[in-house]
């Protein structure tokens, strides 16, 4: 096996994130936002004989540059960084995690994002991003990039999620998420509260407000296909659930109409009903319209499929009726 064919393929998530990374920012409030969003997920804090020291990792290269880039342009500090090797669940590959270590300014920079204050501890949450809709969008971007995921379109369920430490944070998730008329709903799942979405249309919106245009693109283009193949098969089920009920209406009917010539003859119909009833009987598979073709060429006789079917369900009133007595 050859090293191309060990690559693993990059999951939708990874391209979104990854395309976030490439966006660039309005202004240094909007990277005080997307930082608050992200460090308020995906942080720790620790105290050493130093003072206090805040902790992040992740597992993407492309993340840590940014974070990391954010930290020293807003804050003038030199964060340690450091890279592990993880074992990957099931799998034997290994994965690298970046530790990123703030040493310095610790609490200014947590009272700065909003995430700490004396007062309300590490509950606080940024009150300066909720009155302007754009920081709102750069803070949903940090926390998606903290712990979100999305399916890919191709799967087969639409599902994005971003997991929380508990619902003080999902709950103000979901607020900021009604601002774009976007119904975010919370689940506990291993300890964690998953704020999340169902609805492809919401996704979509939110592709949109991260402003991941190739990923949105791809997202609606597969949507589109996805949709229309599903509106095949329905239709293709639908009109194989109506061919078999036609074929067993025709047998019942053909069935009939032989009980009738064996008991009575047709000799008794009128000169429609017996053409009626004889072109059934031949071709108990057949559609009206296939019938009422039978009934031109076989007999001359011209009857539309409505004119046909009249005549079939008189019929068969006739043989029923006479079967009950």
């Amino acid at each position: 096996m050859n090293k191309l064919s060990q690559i693993e393929p990059i999951s939708f998530t990874r391209k979104v994130k990854e395309e976030i990374c490439t966006l660039a920012f309005e202004n240094e409030l909007a990277k005080k936002a997307m930082l608050s969003g992200f460090m308020k997920i995906n942080s720790t804090l620790s105290i050493r004989n130093t003072g206090w020291v805040i902790q992040i990792r992740t597992e993407n290269i492309k993340i840590a540059k940014l974070i990391l880039s954010i930290i020293k342009d807003l804050y003038d500090v030199e964060p340690r960084i450091s890279i592990s090797e993880q074992k990957r669940f099931r799998t034997t590959s290994l994965g690298k995690i970046v530790h990123i270590d703030i040493l310095n300014k610790a609490k200014l920079i947590l009272e700065d994002l909003g995430i700490y204050d004396i007062s309300s501890n590490f509950n606080k949450l940024p009150d300066f991003i909720t009155h302007d809709i754009e920081l709102i969008k750069y803070y949903l971007k940090g926390c998606f990039l903290a712990s979100g995921s999305v399916n890919s379109p191709t799967t087969k369920n639409y599902h994005f999620e971003i997991a929380t430490q508990n619902y003080t944070i999902a709950n103000f998730i979901i607020k900021l998420l009604k601002k774009f008329y976007i119904e975010g709903k919370t689940i506990d799942r291993r300890n964690q509260v998953i704020v999340y979405v169902k609805k492809s249309d919401s996704i979509s919106d939110l592709l949109r407000i991260f402003q991941t245009m190739d990923s949105l693109l791809y997202f609606e283009d597969t949507r589109i296909q996805r949709d229309q193949l599903n509106s095949m098969n329905r239709v293709l089920n639908c009109e194989v659930s109506n061919e078999k009920k036609a074929i067993e209406n025709g047998n019942y009917q053909a069935e009939a109409i032989r009980w009738y010539k064996d008991m009575f003859s047709f000799d008794d119909l009128d000169g429609k009903l017996k053409i009626v009833a004889e072109v059934r009987l031949a071709s108990p598979d057949a559609s009206y319209v296939e019938l009422c073709k039978d009934c031109k060429d076989l007999f001359n006789l011209e009857l539309s499929k409505s004119g046909f079917s009249y005549r079939m369900s008189k019929l068969m009133k006739i043989i029923e009726k006479l079967r009950k007595l």
